[in-house]
């Protein structure tokens, strides 16, 4: 009977062990997918959305990492700079045009006021 049982036992040993094999076989097997999707990602951004952006220049050596601007100025913000004139717009054609609503519109819908 105890014969039986290790036997018992050390086939369910061994079935485990062949199973912890297969799952950590997948797992690496899933995990270089994965590598190679975000990789795939990656490259479809960069092609979408372009490799630089506005606020990184290119790395040198030609790869694609970036580093930050070391211009030594700042840059100014966006939007209407101080001193800069403002447009004017009087070339632009005026139309007016008056619109009157209907009685019914023209009451105030919780008093009931004109």
């Amino acid at each position: 009977m105890s014969q039986a049982l290790t036997t018992r036992h050390g086939r369910q040993l061994d079935e485990r062990a062949a199973r912890v094999k297969q799952l950590e076989s997948t797992k690496a097997k899933l995990e270089k997918e994965r590598g190679r999707a975000r990789a795939k990602s990656r490259k479809y951004g960069a092609m979408k959305y372009g490799l630089w952006s506005e606020r990184r220049t290119p790395g040198k050596g030609g790869g694609q990492g970036f580093e930050e601007r070391s211009e030594g100025k700042e840059r100014r913000p966006r939007g209407h700079q101080p001193g800069a004139p403002r447009r004017t717009h009087e070339h632009l054609v005026v139309i007016e045009d008056r619109v009157e609503p209907d009685a019914p519109d023209c009451r105030c819908p919780s008093c009931g006021l004109d």
